[in-house]
């Protein structure tokens, strides 16, 4: 009888452990109004906000740290961003749906997509309805395709590299109707892709490698790197059999297919593998498209032939950043290099005893807090600075500031976000712009962002 309670044991914790390394929807730790979850590289799981706004991360997706060991990242939800803190104003030819979402950590790309989903109780049908995701290299909203229906309650998601501001949004023409004309109402309907695969138990990634718009209107729209992941049966059944790729602009679509064999009990997940031949296919408008998704028309079907399935990750998928260090404490600098604008920035905690960590010295004088740096200083690119405590801090005041050390390309502001993690919890983020170079640090010319005590 003791046997055989320590083998259901086993086999329940190989359950958990391997059948769901993709997408765990089990019941999440922390459903608060701006909850905050840390998942490692070898544990996927959901974190969920109160209001239904919920993250998906697939096993794997945190990368490992420097030294190689398992990597940890702790994911924050704030469901309702305020006006005056948008990163840009919602565009015009849109009405916003709900609330501005930011999923953190910004500036980070992952391994595999995560998946975000937010609430849309006040939608009946999703004629007209898009994704936008704020991107810090173009300084726009753009359009990203809807990869999760969530009928039941009444949810839609999207698949994404990196996370940020999201919001969901309905064409103005959507809702006041658009003039008489048939390619003038094609025009402002959007299209989908969906790709069958019944049986085999793979998770798949449709991305986007090249896109030709069907309307000279769209001739400045890029759909290329979005992505759709496969999403979980309901009650972690494994993958579902379709792959949905919704909100898409009418066109002609290249699309990189690459797949990865879900875990059992018995069996470890599989390795990445991706379709050597990308298919092409055309997509036009959907002539209806409602919560129940299978029951929308017309669908662009996708299908693989003339390849085969090789191990690796296709070359367009983005590079994975390495993970930070993460703590009691972990405060993150991170900012955007664009072509007009190359900044090097630096982060300065400054603690009790005058002790503090800086590019100079990235481990306190105490070894309680440290410094993580990586770098796109002179290139284009995401940079991030993360301070985070290496074990527990000593009692008293500690300020943060942001310096700007070397303008190598452009003038004026930087738009810089710093997220402050305390306790395990989310505390605050800080989007701001900071503009003043000060190459000799001086700390009265430093742009003071924060300041805590332990």
């Amino acid at each position: 009888m003791k046997k055989f309670v320590i083998y259901s044991v086993f086999v329940s914790a190989m359950f958990l452990l391997y059948s769901c390394d993709w997408f765990n929807s089990s019941t999440p730790d922390d459903t608060s109004d701006n909850p905050t979850k840390e998942f490692t590289t070898d544990q996927g799981g959901s974190l969920k906000a109160s209001n239904g706004s919920e993250i998906m991360v697939p096993g794997g997706a945190v990368t490992k740290n420097k030294d190689g060991q398992t990597g940890k990242v702790i994911f924050t939800i704030d469901p309702n961003v305020k006006k005056e803190e948008y990163p840009a104003q919602i565009p015009s030819d849109f009405v916003l749906i709900g609330n501005v979402h930011h999923f953190g950590p910004s500036h980070f790309i992952f391994q595999f997509p995560v998946t975000v989903m937010m609430p849309a109780s006040s939608l009946t049908d999703l004629d007209g309805v898009y994704i936008i995701w704020y991107s810090e290299l173009q300084s726009k909203w753009v359009n990203i395709p809807i990869s999760e229906i969530d009928a039941q309650n009444k949810r839609l998601g999207a698949s994404a590299f990196e996370l940020g501001y999201f919001a969901i949004v309905k064409d103005k023409n959507a809702l006041a109707g658009v003039p008489p004309g048939a390619e003038i109402q094609d025009y402002h309907k959007s299209g989908g892709i969906r790709f069958s695969h019944i049986s085999g138990g793979y998770y798949y990634t449709l991305l986007v490698a090249a896109y030709v718009p069907k309307y000279a209107e769209d001739k400045f729209t890029s759909m290329v790197g979005n992505s759709a992941s496969t999403g979980s049966q309901l009650g972690g059944g494994g993958p579902r059999t379709v792959t949905h790729m919704i909100g898409i602009r009418p066109g002609t679509y290249t699309i990189v297919v690459s797949r990865r064999k879900a875990g059992t009990m018995w069996e470890l997940p599989g390795k990445e593998e991706f379709y050597s031949v990308a298919p092409v296919i055309n997509v036009g408008s959907f002539q209806y498209i409602g919560w129940e998704t299978e029951n929308s028309f017309p669908w662009a079907e996708l299908t693989l032939s003339g390849g085969n399935w090789q191990t690796g990750f296709p070359t367009i998928w983005p590079t994975p950043t390495v993970s930070l260090g993460t703590g009691e404490l972990q405060i993150t600098l991170s900012w955007t290099n664009t072509e007009q604008r190359i900044y090097t920035v630096d982060i300065f905690v400054y603690g009790p005893n005058n002790d503090g960590v800086s590019w100079h010295k990235p481990l306190s004088t105490d070894g309680c807090y440290a410094l993580d740096r990586t770098s796109a200083d002179y290139s284009v690119g995401y940079s991030l600075r993360n301070v985070y405590s290496v074990k527990k801090m000593v009692s008293g005041s500690y300020q943060v500031y942001i310096n700007i050390w070397r303008k190598s390309r452009g003038d004026g502001p930087m738009p810089i976000e710093v997220r402050v993690i305390r306790k395990g919890k989310f505390e605050k983020l800080i989007r701001t712009q900071i503009s003043t170079l000060n190459y000799e640090e001086e700390k009265s010319k430093m742009l003071k962002v924060y300041e805590f005590n332990m």
